[in-house]
């Protein structure tokens, strides 16, 4: 669904107004997301800090969670971030199992990070069993600064599901990575899925008021490039004739 089809950098440097340096940036990232072309922006312009404010832009949301116990969970997430007019992101929604480097990619590309902690601890990692793709991924967002939240099911919903969640493997393990989540990032609790959809409702919009983070913005919203680049030229010649 999200395929990473190509990305271009322009850096334009010594633009001069009244004598003064001022830098241009403007990274651009082309993606292709569901049936759109979108392109995350970042650039500034004459001094004037610039990141899409103005622009009706899309974050990118990655959603992390184990397959089995949360079919229902990461379907109401799914829906409720499209809903509100976002991007959902998540291989697990795609296959089980994934190399690293595409979880990696996802989750740098992702402008905000979503948790779901159901009843089971996740498959381990092929190099190193103490630890689940689902608590790498975790970590990793968090390493990388991204915002995180997390959802945790209550063990009252957990008992509806055909599991014995006690005497699964890696139960342990399980709930102190459960605890440290509720420690360190914002967590709310799920007794519905309905409960998912309201604090995505009410959530998503601070997220998007953010000028730091960026999201995916369509093309004919951005700024005429073209424009940029004579202007520049402009400047440059003036600047030459002042030596």
């Amino acid at each position: 669904m999200f395929i990473y089809n190509a990305k271009t950098k322009f850096i334009i440097n010594d633009i001069v107004n009244n004598h003064s340096i001022c830098i241009i940036r403007y990274n651009r990232w082309i993606q292709l997301a569901a049936v759109y072309d979108t392109i995350r922006v970042n650039f500034n312009i004459l001094n004037l800090s610039y990141s899409g404010g103005l622009m009706r832009k899309k974050l990118q949301i990655y959603i992390s969670a184990t397959y089995y116990d949360l079919i229902e969970e990461r379907h109401t997430a799914v829906e409720a971030i499209l809903q509100a007019g976002h991007i959902p992101a998540g291989v697990e929604q795609f296959f089980k199992e994934s190399p690293m480097n595409i979880r990696k990619r996802w989750i740098d590309e992702s402008d905000v990070y979503i948790l779901i902690l159901g009843g089971f601890y996740g498959l381990t990692l092929p190099d190193d069993e103490s630890k689940s793709y689902t608590q790498w991924e975790y970590e990793y967002a968090g390493e990388t600064g991204k915002p995180r939240f997390a959802f945790v099911v209550t063990d009252e919903r957990l008992r509806e599901l055909p599991y014995d969640f006690t005497a699964i493997e890696h139960y342990q393990k399980f709930q102190e990575f459960k605890q440290s989540v509720m420690e360190q990032v914002p967590t709310y609790y799920v007794e519905d899925v309905r409960h998912i959809k309201m604090v995505l409702r009410d959530q998503l919009p601070e997220y998007a008021a953010r000028d730091d983070l960026y999201g995916w913005v369509s093309g004919k919203d951005l700024p005429d490039v073209q424009k940029l680049l004579e202007e520049n030229a402009r400047l440059k010649a003036e600047l030459e004739k002042k030596k």
